[in-house]
């Protein structure tokens, strides 16, 4: 049979048996299909024990089933199985579920297992346990992680549960508990899960609502897929595929002990929304992905463990990391041997207030093996302000803790990329070997290693720059990195070089605490191009070929080059120049390592200044920057030099005191802190090394003073002595200042504190002041005058023309000098100060009269107006120094005022004073002036004492205080001294009294006139026009009034007063305040006298107690030309004197009282409140005025100009009580006897008081007087009384009239009414009766000519009843005419009787004429003429 045909058969049978198998099979399936449908189903319950049996076995776990349901769809079977338990491998109840829907599976019968194609679980209660990090616990049921743990029965039960098509749980609860945290349990509701699972793959998806407070509902997913030969199903270490979850608004702190790994950190707070993806390969993560919105998170992260140098100052524990909120996305994938991780729009805002904005950053690593490590790092912005906050709070090595809380990085990092890589077996720490860096930043700013240095620069720097290197070590940081701020550019690198482009934007700086203090250097700008390599050796070598900066201080440019060293801090090689700089800052830029007084001299010292031209060089090895310190061979091991051009510069070369920190020299307050006048306008080279510093060929200005060829030298910084020389040619009053702001004026105890000078002066001196003890400065100079004018003091004539030298030192001087004319005269100034020695200085010459009026001092003014014509005198100027401190300083304050003694024997001078001081200029007189000084006043105003001596005949002492320098400011004269004290004796052997106060005299001389010593000193006194005499006038304490005493004692042989001659005087008087009080006794007045003196125009108030006064005739005119003056000058007086004697009669008593008042008009009248003159006989009182009229007044043939007008006028009352004794007391005896009566009116006359002036006089007056009786006199002696006595009427009578009148006339009532116009008196109504006739007179009288024109009509008395008749009838109205007439001729007897006279001529030679009864009236007298 062939092959062929045998192959059909065999194919034949084999189909004929596979369809026999299959028809076979499909029988028994039917079968059996049918038996369980129809026999078994029905009978389920029965069967329920072989149920749990093949379950069990399916399981590997026992289970228990309360009740089976069954019921057919379609196909297949449906099981409802109630009350299922599954044990767990001990025995414990498992699982358990009070429903459990099952749909078998046809893949049972092939797998011989029971599967199912839905298994549906209803309300379940599970608890899900993580004992440890690699097993899980279901209902008791442990299973492993990885397939190396697991049991069997667990690895039975897991690939049972992931080969079953579909299992479902629905409204279950599901507790979660992490024993592995010792979590405490999470309980989940609503939990639903749905499993999925082919033959290869797997899909599951959970959610579940956790508690309240915890967050939202919780989404999981998983899908997984495994290899297609696998023995266990749940062999997980072998699957693949992807696991995601989501959560939302949770709360983080209460999330962190529920998940299944251990964080570094504990969340303390927070809450957000995760969402996270993870890719597996047979259990392990090969991509991870997740979305982050936290929100208040709080976390506290456990300090690195990684060893190294903790300094103390760092806490052992992490601040909080506290952020408001948080957003990004993490992703992470392994690499080989590394691993790539990203995240990406990166932004969050910390809790205090720092935000990130949204950024990117790359990291990757790779450690291949057998391979070089690569690393490489990329990230978009960055704020490294945020970061180094962040990373404050972030887990890492304390080193670098330590290094972000010292250097505090702050600024932008725009774009950051960095590759490294290590070669094979090097580990990835440290400075990479190779690597590429590139970045921009803007405004970078961190802190130097070495600290922030001081503000102000310590005594001794050495512990400061040794304290920065250390701190810089523990950071394992070089010492020389500077702080930063305001830092931008951009920067390219790698492990051979690189290059970068820098600057500094205003305000940034540079901090470099171990060069300079303060540290930090400000920039308005500053640019550089650097570029770095390595040499052959390995060094680094940096260069900078172009560096440009500016700032307030300075502005320039500058190259830079610097090369590592092996060890050290490298060298340097910086050249620059500056376009500007300021000199004030040139403390500020030496290193820190110059002597600090050196630095803070130059701080108090330089106040304004530019400087041009500057160069700069630093060369040498920064290890001994600023190479101060000298080698052996004296080399300084390196370069630091600035030299420049100082313009306009303000140089406060010697301060009083160094400023305090902080402060500057400025021009505005630098004249405050000199201890020597400032320089300005200084111009010169400027040179300073490590070292030294050097002024060369400077020219500078200190006042008006121009200095040239200055040169100044500080050899050494360390020693810090400065050399200062120079010359000028200044004007006097500069070159004086300059003396009197310096300390030589001082040293010299204020020799020079009032001394003025004007002229050329040229100028040599030099100067070495030691920096760090001011006051031990020394000078050595010479100043050479060129015709100068100097006035030393205010008691000094001025020198003029001064020339010569004065050498001087720090501590004395000497003088040579002449001058052509002093007071006259040429004088020679010889002297001067030696160390330690009080100030001594002569002075030869001669004077002159004239001289002296020239000279500036009032006294020596007053001295040339007394004196005249020349002579020698010789001058000695002694005075001591002012006081030393303890330090051997001069103190402070004012100087101590020199002493003057001044010696003259006035030969061929003359004095023109009166007796007893006056002499010819041929008669020598020996003068002696001293003036002393005293201790200064409360006040600080100064005192001296003055002594005069003139030929013993006149001695002088006077305490005198000068005004203040604020006082002689606010207009009080400088000569306006204040006399303290003073003593005067005038004559021979008299006693110069010591008084304590006041001015005391003791005056003893034969003949004193003291009008003429008025008329001497009056024109000497400034207040010419002061109405009181001037022996009066010492009101005041100051000025030459004030000189004048204030008690005399004086023994007057003849004194002189106000033209009056007192003989035998003695006076004892004083003066307090405006009082002036005497005690004088003499032969015209014994009492006492007060003087009330006015101020201004009030000449004041004169007032007399007086036991004795006699004023003689002669005293008449001297009366009357004191009351001439204007009534303004007239003091006010109160007068009582008892015993008068006026001129020659005797009164008892007069007192009078008169004052000065005011008027609208600003006249003064002069008011004769009350006057009383008393008599035996009769007592005359009355009061008046003396006032000023419009009219102006001139003397005939007076050139001196026109004065108002004065007019007196009076009210008076003569009370007669003895007429005839009244008429005997003022001198006319025997003119009438008896007589009472009053005498009363008002008169008025241009003149004084006292100096009637009878053309002037106007007024009435009326007479009343009875009982008297005229008696024989002689007329021309009683003038008009002797008329009215009828005496010569007897001569021309025939009758026997003459036995009647020859005796006098006897009257019982005399009155009249008298009217005064311009001198005449006039009467109509003139009455007198008497027992023999009746008299009417009417007429006038001039009485200024003394003439007059009466007519007198006498009608004799026939009866007894005669004279009252008369007297009845006669009337002034009737007139006498009509009474004549009606009585007459009533009475024929009586009119042969009646006589008329009419009395012409003068009062000495009366004529009377008889006439008729019808005569005319006469005429009225002739007017007096003016």
């Amino acid at each position: 049979m062939s092959l062929l045909h045998l192959s059909l058969r065999a194919a034949t049978r084999i189909f004929e048996a596979a369809v026999l198998l299959v028809l076979t099979v499909y029988f028994v399936l039917g079968a059996g299909l049918l038996t369980l449908r129809y026999a078994v189903l029905p009978n389920a319950q029965q069967f329920r024990p072989w149920v749990e049996q093949v379950s069990s076995q399916a399981l590997g776990l026992p289970v228990h089933i309360g009740a089976i349901q069954t019921q057919w769809h379609g196909l297949m079977p449906q099981f409802a199985l109630h009350d299922v338990r599954i044990d767990g491998p001990q025995g414990q109840p498992a699982l358990q579920f009070a429903a459990v829907e099952a749909t078998p599976s046809w893949k049972s019968l092939t797998r011989l297992t029971p599967t199912f194609d839905q298994l549906v679980i209803r309300g379940a209660d599970l608890t899900v346990t993580r004992p440890d990090a690699n097993h899980l616990e279901i209902g008791g049921i442990r299973i492993a992680l990885n397939s190396s743990g697991q049991s069997d029965a667990a690895q039975q039960f897991a690939d049972w549960l992931f080969e079953q098509d579909e299992i479902l749980i629905l409204d279950s609860r599901l507790t979660w508990e992490n024993a592995a945290q010792q979590a405490p349990p999470l309980p989940l509701t609503q939990v639903n899960l749905l499993l999925r699972n082919t033959l290869l793959t797997h899909r599951a998806a959970l959610t579940a609502t956790p508690p309240a407070g915890f967050g939202g509902p919780i989404d999981l997913r998983a899908s997984f897929r495994q290899p297609f030969f696998l023995r266990h199903t749940a062999d997980f270490s072998r699957w693949k595929g992807t696991l995601y979850g989501e959560a939302s608004n949770v709360d983080l702190a209460a999330l962190q002990p529920q998940l299944p790994l251990t964080l570094p950190a504990t969340t303390q707070t927070g809450r957000g929304s995760v969402r996270a993806w993870a890719q597996l390969d047979k259990a392990a993560p090969t991509a991870f992905t997740a979305d982050l919105a936290l929100r208040g998170v709080a976390l506290q992260l456990a300090p690195s463990k990684t060893p190294g140098p903790l300094p103390p100052a760092l806490p052992a524990s992490l601040p909080p990391f506290a952020l408001d909120t948080l957003s990004t996305r993490m992703t992470w994938a392994p690499l080989p041997g590394g691993e790539n991780a990203s995240l990406q729009n990166l932004q969050f805002r910390t809790a205090q207030g720092q935000s990130l904005a949204p950024v990117t950053i790359d990291w990757q690593l790779q450690q291949p093996k057998g391979g070089a490590t690569q690393a490489r790092l990329q990230t978009g912005a960055l704020d490294l302000g945020t970061l180094s906050a962040l990373a404050q709070r972030l887990p890492l090595p304390a080193l670098w803790h330590a290094r972000l809380a010292v250097l505090q990085p702050q600024g932008r990092v725009a774009a950051f990329t960095a590759q490294a890589s290590w070669p094979k077996g090097v580990a990835p720490t440290g400075l990479p070997p190779s690597y590429q860096l590139q970045t921009q930043f803007a405004d970078l700013r961190w802190n130097s290693p070495a600290g922030s240095g001081e503000l102000t620069p310590p005594a001794n720097p050495r512990p400061l720059i040794d304290r920065g290197k250390a701190a810089a070590k523990v950071l394992q940081l070089p010492a020389d990195l500077p702080g930063v701020s305001g830092l931008s550019g951009t920067l390219s690198a790698t492990q051979q070089g690189g290059k970068a482009q820098i600057q500094l934007s205003r305000g940034g700086a540079l901090d470099l605490p171990l060069i300079y203090a303060p540290a930090r250097l400000g920039f308005d700008t500053l640019r550089a191009d650097l570029d770095w390599k390595r040499d052959k050796t390995g060094q680094w070598l940096v260069n900078a070929q172009r560096l440009d900066f500016a700032n307030a201080d300075a502005a320039g440019q500058a190259t830079l080059s610097w090369r590592g060293a092996a060890q050290g801090m490298g060298s340097i090689d910086l050249q620059g120049q500056l376009s500007r700089a300021d000199a004030r800052a040139v403390w500020r830029y030496l290193p820190i390592d110059i002597p600090l007084h050196t630095r803070d001299y130059l701080r108090s010292a330089i106040a304004a200044g530019r400087a041009q031209n500057v160069e700069f060089a630093v060369k040498g090895p920064l290890e001994d920057f600023p190479f101060d310190v000298p080698a052996k061979d004296g080399s300084f091991g390196g370069t630091f030099e600035v030299s420049a051009q100082i313009e306009d510069g303000v140089l406060n070369y010697a301060p009083r005191s160094l400023l305090p920190p902080g402060q500057t020299a400025s021009a505005a307050t630098v004249h405050a802190n000199a201890q020597w006048p400032e320089l300005t306008q200084v111009n010169g080279q400027l040179r300073i090394t490590s070292h030294s510093l050097d002024v060369r060929n400077a020219s500078a200005q200190a006042y008006g003073a121009r200095l040239s060829a200055v040169n100044g030298s500080l050899p050494s910084f360390n020693r810090g002595v400065l050399s200062i020389s120079g010359k000028a040619q200044a004007p006097a009053s500069d070159a004086l200042r300059y003396l009197l702001d310096s300390p030589i004026n001082r040293q010299l105890g204020g020799v020079f504190d009032h001394v003025q000078a004007q002229g050329p002066i040229a100028l040599d001196i030099a100067l070495k002041l030691p920096l760090d003890d001011m006051e031990a400065a020394t000078v050595k100079g010479q100043a050479t005058l060129q015709g100068v004018d100097v006035l030393w003091s205010r008691d000094l004539p001025r020198f003029n023309q001064v020339r010569g030298t004065v050498d001087f030192t720090h501590d004395g001087f000497r003088v040579a000098l002449r001058a052509p004319d002093v007071l006259g005269g040429a004088v020679q100034l010889s002297g001067g100060q030696q160390p330690g020695e009080p100030l001594q200085l002569l002075a030869s010459g001669g004077f002159s009269s004239a001289g002296l009026r020239a000279a500036q001092p009032q006294w020596m003014q007053t001295l040339g107006k007394v004196l005249q014509g020349q002579s020698t005198y010789s001058l000695r100027i002694t005075q001591p120094r002012r006081s030393a401190s303890p330090s051997g300083a001069a103190q402070p304050g004012a100087s101590p005022e020199p002493t003057l003694e001044l010696r003259s024997n006035l030969a061929g001078v003359a004095i023109n004073l009166p007796p007893p001081l006056g002499k010819p200029a041929d008669a020598p007189e020996s003068l002696l002036y001293t003036r002393t000084p005293l201790p200064a006043a409360p006040s600080g105003a100064r005192r001296n004492t003055v002594q005069i001596d003139l030929g013993g005949i006149a001695r002088a002492r006077y305490a005198l205080e000068d005004p203040l320098p604020a006082a002689a400011g606010s207009g009080a004269s400088a000569e306006d001294f204040r006399v303290l004290s003073g003593a005067l004796a005038i004559g021979p052997q008299v006693a110069l009294p010591q008084p304590s106060s006041g001015v005391q005299a003791n005056v003893q001389l034969p003949l004193l006139d003291l009008d003429a010593w008025e008329a001497a000193i009056k024109p000497l006194l400034p207040d010419t026009s002061a109405q009181t005499p001037v022996v009066f006038r010492a009101n005041s304490d100051r000025g030459l009034i004030g000189l004048l005493p204030t008690t005399a004692a004086l023994d007057i042989g003849r004194l002189t007063l106000m033209h009056r001659v007192i003989n035998q005087v003695v006076i004892g008087g004083n003066r307090s305040g405006d009082l002036l009080q005497a005690n004088v006794n003499s032969r015209q007045m014994s009492g006492y006298i007060g003087w009330q003196i006015g101020s201004g125009s009030n000449p004041g108030t004169l007032s007399a107690r007086l036991a004795r006064l006699e004023l003689p005739k002669s005293s008449d005119s001297d009366v009357e030309n004191l009351l001439d003056e204007q009534p303004k000058s007239i003091p006010a007086l109160d007068i009582v004197a008892d015993n008068v004697d006026l001129h020659g009669h005797h009164f008892t008593r007069l007192e009078v009282q008169a004052v000065n008042r005011g008027r609208v008009d600003d006249s003064k009248v002069w008011q004769l409140t009350h006057f009383q003159l008393s008599a035996p006989g009769g007592v005359l009182s009355g009061s008046g005025a003396w006032s000023s009229v419009g009219t102006q007044l001139t003397a005939p043939g007076s050139t001196d100009s026109a004065s108002p007008a004065r007019r007196t006028t009076m009210q008076f009352k003569l009370d007669i009580l003895d007429a005839g004794s009244l008429l005997a007391t003022l001198g006319k005896p025997g003119l009438l006897k008896g007589g009472k009566g009053d005498i009363s009116g008002n008169l008025a006359w241009l003149g004084s008081p006292l100096s009637l002036d009878f053309p002037s006089l106007d007024g009435q007056f009326n007479l009343q007087l009875g009982q008297g009786q005229f008696l024989k006199a002689d007329p021309g002696i009683a003038k008009l009384l002797g008329v009215l006595s009828l005496q010569s009427l007897p001569r021309r009578f025939t009758l026997d009239f003459r036995d009647l009148f020859s005796s006098g006339f006897a009257f019982d009532k005399v009155d009249a009414d008298v009217n005064v116009a311009s001198g005449i008196a006039t009467t109509r109504d003139f009455r007198m009766s008497g027992v023999a006739a009746s008299v009417r007179i009417e007429g006038s009288t001039n009485l200024a000519a003394e003439t007059q024109n009466l007519r007198v009509v006498v009608v004799p008395n026939i009866n007894a009843g005669a004279a009252s008749l008369a007297y009845a009838l006669i009337n002034p109205v009737i007139g006498l005419g009509t009474f004549l007439a009606q009585y007459i001729a009533r009475e024929p007897l009586a009119r042969a009787f009646t006589h008329v006279y009419d009395i012409t001529g003068t009062w000495l030679t009366p004529i009377v004429t008889e006439a008729s009864l019808n005569a005319p009236k006469p005429a009225d007298a002739t007017p007096a003429t003016p």
